[in-house]
């Protein structure tokens, strides 16, 4: 019979499967080595020693059903890293069921449209529909000018080369694009 009584255990076939089929002395082994293995591994991560108990035992409860419907490890000198995975697992479980934001449900049906009212996306290709028709009514220098300037951001001093103006004058030529813009915006609204 394996000596419980080790500081550091060697987890082994025989020990598994005395886990297995229930025999009490090993349980309690189990239990009393893993318990502050857990709790090492939980107090930083969680709050709440409730919880850290509700995942303790939860993972217990995992690892002996696992052994328990005729499953093993490949290599039992690993149990304590196979009990440190499902401890890992059920205590994001844990941290996920209790978020303060509610999960995506699983069947995806419910979602919620966060895009804007249909008023609000129907005003908006509106007024793009009647920029786009101003601008095509504008003369072209003007139509050129706003183009590069607000739509393409150009930087002053390309658009004074494609021009060939000066800085002071280009700033003119927008100014009266703009003003140009603006009375056919208020004349189309209006």
């Amino acid at each position: 019979m394996l000596d419980l009584t080790l500081e550091t255990p060697i987890f082994n076939f025989e020990y598994l499967t005395r886990l297995r089929d229930g025999d009490s002395a090993t349980e309690r082994h189990f239990v009393s080595h893993f318990s502050n293995l857990i709790r090492l591994t939980l107090r930083y991560r969680l709050r709440s020693t409730e919880m850290m108990e509700d995942v303790r035992q939860e993972t217990f409860l995992r690892v002996i059903r696992f052994l328990r419907a005729g499953n093993s490890l490949d290599r039992p000198e690993r149990l304590d890293a196979y009990v440190h995975s499902v401890c890992v697992n059920v205590m994001l479980e844990q941290l996920r069921a209790n978020a303060r934001h509610p999960q995506v449900p699983k069947d995806g049906r419910r979602f919620i449209d966060v895009r804007a009212d249909p008023e609000r996306e129907a005003e908006v290709l509106e007024t793009a529909t009647l920029v786009h028709e101003i601008l095509g009514a504008l003369p072209e220098k003007d139509r050129e000018i706003l183009r590069l300037v607000f739509l393409e951001e150009k930087d002053k001093g390309a658009a004074c080369r494609q021009f060939k103006v000066g800085r002071d004058y280009l700033r003119v030529l927008v100014h009266r694009a703009k003003m140009r813009f603006r009375a056919a915006m208020r004349g189309r609204k209006g």
